[in-house]
């Protein structure tokens, strides 16, 4: 948390100090608190030892003045009209915008909405002594997308249980990425997780019976101070395991390429990233 801003005016009098501290930070009595650094002295005569008065003036911190003062700001740069309309939902600020042509605020799946949004917070809880939540909306984006990943989750689940194969989806914002998890965490026979590193994390849907996460050090590696396990052997190969002599770098390379036309006889295709996009074009 930085300070608060203060600000010291000198005047002839109190008032006409206070007047030009409030005049310059564009604000009113209410949000400022007043401190008294020196009265005025007339001296002698008037005309001896005179002094002005000077008064310190601390600015009180308000979430919601603070929030639409800096969103004006940005929309005048901007060139932006918009109407500003805050409200108190419990604990949480809630700031939404109407008007026209507005989505240039909300940008490719909500991302200008999102960097607003964090520039806010990060602006009005520097200043706060408790941090306040703030979130921003443009025409109802958030409750719209919201319903829309809704239907998503609720679609793919179905075809996991169906296919038995996992889905993941395209990267999401961890707001959008709690949607999914909500929405499918009361379902018995899917499991969600997210995996890969900030701004590419997707989530995952996944059958149940393959609801374990894989470690980072790889399936089936021991964890630091066990002995390692031995590989399987198979049965027919058992006799011959203990004749073995030591494999030359050519047989390696052999068995290598041999290992590599499998895989590629295989076929294996890469998973596939489902888009809100992609699944409403689906629909139509």
């Amino acid at each position: 948390m930085s300070q608060p801003i203060v600000l010291e005016k000198t005047a002839k009098t109190v008032e006409e100090a206070l007047r030009a501290a409030l005049t310059e930070l564009k604000l009113e009595e209410k949000d400022v608190e007043l401190l008294v650094l020196e009265e005025p002295s007339k001296g002698f005569l008037g005309l001896i030892g005179t002094r002005p008065a000077r008064v310190r003036i601390t600015v009180k911190p308000d979430p919601m003045r603070d929030a639409i003062r800096f969103i004006q700001d940005i929309f005048r740069v901007m060139g932006i009209q918009a109407e500003i309309k805050p409200e108190w939902r419990d604990s949480t600020l809630f700031i939404g915008f109407s008007g026209d042509d507005l989505g240039i605020l909300i940008g490719r799946r909500g991302d200008t909405l999102d960097s607003l949004q964090y520039l806010v917070n990060l602006a009005v809880n520097r200043q706060g002594p408790e941090r306040v939540r703030i979130l921003l909306d443009v025409e109802n984006y958030r409750q719209r997308r919201e319903e829309t990943l809704i239907r998503l989750a609720k679609r793919l689940s179905e075809k996991v249980k169906r296919t038995g194969v996992k889905v993941v989806l395209e990267p999401m914002s961890p707001q959008e990425r709690r949607i999914i998890h909500t929405t499918l965490q009361g379902d018995p026979r899917v499991v969600t997780y997210s995996e890969g590193e900030e701004p590419f994390r997707k989530v995952v849907i996944g059958p149940k019976t393959d609801a374990k996460r894989p470690r980072p050090e790889g399936f089936g590696a021991p964890r630091w101070g066990e002995p390692r396990r031995p590989r399987p052997v198979r049965p027919e190969n058992r006799e011959s395991q203990g004749n073995r002599e030591p494999r030359e770098y050519g047989g390696y390379r052999e068995n290598r390429e041999a290992r590599d036309g499998a895989e590629q006889r295989e076929n294996k295709a890469r998973p596939h990233l489902y888009s809100v996009g992609e699944e409403n074009k689906n629909e139509g």
